[in-house]
């Protein structure tokens, strides 16, 4: 069993059976800004504007097509693909080439 989602609200959690329940995949996460860390300051994008990168959510995991959406309250990170377990809390890193240009915190 897996939680796929909790509801503080109702004091209720969601869970999934198996690696492969559909529940656990996402295409999306967001970044709150104040969590948003830019490497490379040059290339950080304005609000209202997009930039397609590669991106990954876990060490050593295969990097991915994704792009960022930058929003006054942060950055969207869509994927492509749909991705495994994304968590609050986790980490994730955004890339040209193989430069890591910025990273931040899931929401």
């Amino acid at each position: 069993m897996f939680v796929i989602e909790t509801d503080v609200e109702t004091n209720t959690i969601y869970v999934g059976q198996s690696k492969s329940h559909p529940g656990l995949y996402r295409r999306g996460l967001f970044v709150k800004e104040n969590e948003t860390h830019w490497i490379r300051q040059d290339l950080e994008i304005a609000v209202g504007d997009s930039m397609p990168v590669m991106a990954r959510i876990r060490y050593r995991q295969e990097l991915e097509p994704a792009i960022l959406y930058r929003k006054e309250n942060g950055l969207y990170v869509i994927f492509d693909n749909e991705q495994s377990a994304i968590s609050a809390g986790q980490f994730v890193a955004w890339y040209l080439d193989s430069e890591c240009i910025g990273s931040g915190v899931i929401a």
